[in-house]
Parts: structure tokens; sequence; C-alpha cells
């Protein structure tokens, strides 16, 4: 018979592992809840966006790939696009706004990422590359701004129907699980404040839980089957546009 303790260490470790995913998938549902009970019971914390942050800033500037494609066969002045735009301008957007708001111990940053931070995504290399930058950074901004009392929140979707989508019918018919630009904002909106990291909408963040269940190299290999597909999808829009302009001609 075995001894019990070579039992127990396995539960404990798989307990732990468990306890660690609970955490990281449900904190920001949890941070939520908190958020919009708290002030039944603590009216003095029912305060407006403006009221508990002051001046806030979201980075919602991004760019991303006409549609999905190999490296080489993307146009040189697009790559520098999404690194200049989606790293460098996020990065420096936020290093202006942070004097005043350290100075007045007081101010909010929202940084919008995706959900292609999970992942290295083959055929929209540069984009996912530049939205893990984002997360990492973000992150790291937290706790470095924590002591001055100034929140920095991550927001990381994952498809709404958007134009920066618009490579892709099967996007654009939207649904359930893509929502529309408006439905996305009025979400991602009500949770400035309540939490630090977030999908922004609900049903985002049942696949981004669902998502982070399975290791990275699966996630690598359906994020390139499906940017296959969107650019089939992509090419053969542009053969019916053609063939229809040439019909009218």
């Amino acid at each position: 018979m075995l001894p019990l303790w070579t039992l127990a260490v396995p539960a404990l470790i798989g307990l732990w592992a468990l306890s660690c995913w609970l955490y990281e998938n449900l904190k920001s549902l949890v941070q939520i809840v908190i958020a919009v009970l708290t002030p039944y019971f603590v009216p003095a914390e029912n305060k407006s966006l403006v009221e508990r942050f002051g001046k806030w800033a979201v980075n919602n500037v991004g760019t991303n790939l006409d549609y999905p494609d190999d490296l080489d066969r993307v146009p040189e002045d697009k790559l520098w696009d999404v690194i200049h735009i989606n790293i460098a301008a996020a990065t420096m957007l936020t290093r202006i706004v942070l004097p005043g708001m350290k100075q007045r111990r007081q101010g909010a940053i929202v940084n919008i990422s995706s959900g292609s931070e999970l992942q290295p995504l083959p055929y929209m290399t540069t984009y996912a590359a530049s939205k893990a930058y984002i997360r990492n950074f973000t992150l790291a901004m937290q706790y470095e701004l924590e002591p001055f009392g100034i929140t920095c929140q991550l927001v990381s979707p994952l498809f709404v129907t958007t134009k920066m989508n618009n490579f892709s019918t099967t996007l654009m018919k939207g649904g359930l699980f893509i929502p529309d630009a408006e439905s996305y904002a009025k979400y991602a909106v009500f949770t400035l404040g309540k939490t630090k990291q977030t999908t922004g909408y609900w049903t985002h963040g049942i696949q981004y839980c669902l998502i982070r269940l399975s290791p990275e190299w699966v996630r690598t290999l359906v994020g390139g089957i499906m940017n296959k597909k969107f650019r089939e999808e992509y090419h053969h829009a542009q053969k019916q546009t053609a063939a229809t302009v040439a019909k009218a001609q």
C-alpha cells in the first residue's frame, strides 16, 4: 500500500494548479461584482468615473494588417505601421500623460490589447506580437503606478465587427460571440474602475477562459488555420468585386 503522502502531494499540486487557474480566469468577474455591490453597502464609494479618476486616457490607437498573410508578402510600410502605432504610439502616449497623473496622484489609463495576445498567431505575426507587448507593458505599468493611486487597465477584446476585421465575411456577420462595436463599447466602459484586466465583453470572457485551457501550440495551430480561412474569404471577396466591376464596364 502506498504511503499517504504519495497520494497527498499530487492532490495538493493539482489543487494548487486548479486554484491558480480559477484565480486567473475569475478574478476579473469577482472584482466587477464587488465593485458593483460596494456602493450599496458603502455609499461613499458611489462615485462617477471623473470623481474617482479625474482625467483619464484610453489608448485605443491601433492598426491591423489588411488581411492575414505570410510575413514576406506584407508590404514593408504596413509592418512598420503596426510596430509604430500599436507599440511605439501606445508607449509614448502613456509616458506623456503620466507626469500630470502622478502629480495629482489620480488618473486612469486604459490600454486596448486583443485576444491575439494569448499565443503566437501565424499570418498575423506582427499584429499578435504587438498585442502581446501591450499586455506585458500594461501589466508592468499596473505595478509601477499602484503606489501613485493610478489605475492602469488592460482590455483584451476578441472579435468585434469593426473595419479592422472586414477581411472576413464570417466575422462581419457578427453574432453572440462577435458583438458590434457599440454593444462592445457599452460593456467595456462599464468595467472601467472595476477590474484591472478584462476582455470587456461577457461572451469574450467565456471564450478567453476556454482558450486558456488549451496548450499554446494548440492555440497557435488553430489560429493559423483560422487565418488561412480568413485569407481565403478575403481573396474570394476581392475576385467577386473585380468580376462585378468588369460586368459593369
